[in-house]
């Protein structure tokens, strides 16, 4: 099936919730700590990356590059990103939620670009920014999105046509990032979002994907992306990770 990329009509008018004191007070000291502490571990994780190749011939393409992950590493993209990412600076879609507002703040202390979307609101406006921040002239690298296929709110690793609607538009290279960091904590999170401990073995796996030898079937092109990104373990993750609520 052929997807459509989405045509932005009049902007959905922007609720402004009232903010709680609470709200100022992690603003103000909860997102630099946050951000802090992705930094540190992400210079403490004894990284590997298998396909290391494909990552560089991506980044050493000159064409825009999408990376696609499940919605669970979220945080692990920003560690990789900030040992190993490209030149040119990523963009990465965040939710238009209450929490979505600390996450972009922390995003873009850590030197992503943060566009908002949604599945139920803003996805439409999403999804163009995304594809005019591709297809802005290189400066001088080429721009980077990471996508999480199945984000921002699920189902968890059910992937939405969308994302490979946007990257065979942008004519991008799509390196596919899946992680396995051990020791690990796994969080009762709607997608169960996983964060290594520090000083962890943190493994990525990276798949390459030329959108150039895509047909027109998005839905097809979304399975070539997930084959990729099919977890190595149950979906229970119970080995070698802890549970936090």
């Amino acid at each position: 099936m052929t997807a459509e990329f989405p045509q932005p009509g009049n902007p959905a008018p922007v609720v402004r919730r009232p903010v709680k004191p609470t709200d100022r007070l992690i603003r103000r000291l909860g997102v630099p700590l946050i951000a802090g502490y992705i930094r540190t571990l992400a210079a403490t994780q004894r990284l590997r990356i298998e396909g290391l190749a494909y990552f560089e011939a991506a980044k050493a393409s000159g064409r825009p590059i999408v990376f696609a992950f499940w919605h669970e590493d979220l945080f692990n993209i920003e560690i990789v990103n900030l040992r190993a990412g490209p030149e040119g600076r990523v963009a990465v879609m965040i939710s238009r939620s209450r929490d979505g507002e600390i996450l972009t703040q922390v995003m873009e202390r850590l030197g992503l670009k943060a566009v908002r979307g949604s599945s139920s609101r803003g996805a439409v406006g999403g999804l163009v920014e995304l594809k005019h921040w591709l297809a802005m002239p290189p400066d001088p690298h080429p721009h980077c999105a990471a996508l999480a296929l199945d984000g921002p709110r699920g189902p968890r690793r059910v992937g939405k046509p969308g994302a490979a609607l946007l990257a065979r538009r942008a004519g991008a290279m799509v390196v596919t990032l899946g992680f396995d960091p051990r020791p690990r904590i796994t969080f009762n999170s709607w997608d169960r979002t996983r964060l290594p401990w520090p000083f962890s073995r943190f493994v990525v796996r990276a798949a390459l994907l030329d959108t150039r030898d895509w047909g027109e079937d998005d839905t097809a092109n979304l399975a070539l992306v997930t084959a990729h990104l099919e977890p190595a373990e149950p979906a229970d993750e119970s080995r070698g990770s802890r549970s936090r609520g």
